[in-house]
């Protein structure tokens, strides 16, 4: 134990009770990344970058996404558990489709289109991820590579495709370009994790958010906004778009993760979606209403 008992101290002091458990994740990550020469250094200053408040995903490099492993860095944010949660439930409901297309908006790491592509085994997943950062591009194109390595549906055996491009959700183009670059005139499947944290509730949050990860990424408020749902509204417009065209088929459906407390006005948001079947409100594994599911007529 005296090898690892500066790093323990640091975390210890920083984390409490989980700094055994960090400290077990961050030196299984140093020994795979580092020559054992430089395991004991390498542990030594990842548990400095921990304990003064970086993220563990960002020390580490990579986070758990359902059965994939998301490469992770800063300022493109982390996938959550509960995004993960809603990924897999959507996969269970476009599974039994033989083929879909797929539009995922606000893509960041590209593990939503990564994760359903990978589970969706036996069926033909052909997805575009947009982001507005073009370093969140680079990342998930990384993670791209690393899902076509690890032997995942992405990697063309069943004719999957995955591209990630930059590009602005709040551009008039939009529809254009996203339909330019798929060669696609609609998608059966549209998801988006978007920024929805109202600017005044973004100044609470804690230090480690606020100090790593993107804020364009998190503030959801537009053009004097203040309730976060700017980017809500936005995709109402995207979809209902006639002079350019709707972006979701008939029977498609669309999934869109929320903030704790926004489940109501973003249902009433999107019931504003043309032709709407139905819309229903999804839980999270914590019992919260975390995402809006619309699903259209045939």
């Amino acid at each position: 134990m005296a090898r690892w008992s500066s790093p323990y101290r640091l975390l210890r002091l920083a984390l409490g009770s989980s700094a055994s458990q960090e400290l077990s994740w961050i030196r299984q990550a140093a020994v795979e990344q580092y020559p054992p020469p430089q395991v004991d250094d390498a542990i030594t200053e990842m548990a400095k970058k921990r304990a003064s408040g970086m993220p563990l995903a960002y020390v580490i490099g990579d986070q758990p996404f359902g059965t994939l492993t998301i490469k992770c860095r800063p300022p493109t944010l982390i996938p959550r558990p509960e995004t993960e949660d809603w990924v897999l439930r959507l996969a269970k409901t476009v599974s039994s489709r033989k083929a879909f297309s797929l539009l995922d908006i606000c893509s960041g790491t590209g593990c939503i289109p990564l994760l359903l592509a990978h589970t969706c085994r036996n069926t033909q997943v052909r997805a575009l991820g947009v982001d507005l950062s073009p370093s969140a591009v680079e990342l998930a194109l990384e993670n791209q590579a690393m899902s076509l390595n690890s032997g995942g549906s992405v990697s063309g055996k069943n004719g999957s495709q995955i591209n990630f491009v930059a590009g602005d959700i709040f551009a008039a183009s939009f529809n254009d370009m996203v339909k330019r670059v798929a060669g696609c005139s609609a998608f059966d499947v549209i998801t988006c994790n978007p920024p929805y944290i109202p600017r005044t509730e973004y100044e609470t949050l804690t230090a480690s958010v606020k100090e790593y990860e993107d804020p364009a990424a998190l503030i959801g408020d537009k053009d004097g906004e203040t309730d976060g749902l700017s980017f809500f509204r936005r995709l109402v417009d995207i979809v209902n778009d006639q002079a350019r065209g709707p972006i979701l088929k008939p029977g498609g459906v669309m999934v869109v993760e929320h903030g704790q407390g926004q489940s109501d006005d973003v249902q009433t948001i999107l019931q504003e979606i043309a032709q709407p079947k139905r819309v229903e409100a999804w839980k999270d594994q914590y019992d919260r209403y975390r995402t809006v599911a619309v699903f259209t007529e045939e």
